[in-house]
């Protein structure tokens, strides 16, 4: 059972890389080609929540090494925090689309898609907090 669980987790793993690679830095790569900004705020937005994933990932890989059921709870307080974050930052976005901001408008998509690479993310270090709760 135990084997299986880290199976799973590391497909999981191997997922996040896929999210990452494919849709976080393949649109942050489309950014930079066509010379796209996004607005101050968008991007001060984006960070912040960048940062909070990068730490929800830190935790998910240190509760896996250390089997931590504690980190894995904590992470999953963490999926409900950036859930509700999310739903703002999209929010934050489309009033500035509404407002015609001109960096809003440019960068519209690619900022919605890394939100919602960013989610996947999330959801996968989540997915592996559940595994790590009920399998071990």
């Amino acid at each position: 059972k135990r084997i299986v669980a880290l199976l799973y987790i590391a497909d999981d793993i191997e997922h996040m890389g896929d999210v990452i690679e494919i849709g976080i830095i393949a649109n942050i790569s489309k950014l930079m080609e066509k010379d796209i900004n996004f607005s101050t705020e968008g991007q001060q937005e984006l960070e912040n929540f960048l940062n909070q994933i990068i730490k929800m990932f830190r935790i998910t890989i240190m509760a896996v090494r250390k089997e931590d059921k504690k980190a894995a709870r904590e992470i999953i307080e963490m999926k409900s925090n950036l859930r509700h974050q999310e739903k703002d930052l999209r929010k934050a976005h489309l009033d500035r689309l509404l407002l015609g901001r001109p960096e809003a408008i440019e960068s519209g998509t690619i900022h919605m898609d890394l939100l919602g690479e960013m989610r996947r993310v999330r959801t996968l270090c989540s997915k592996i907090a559940y595994t790590l709760l009920d399998e071990f």
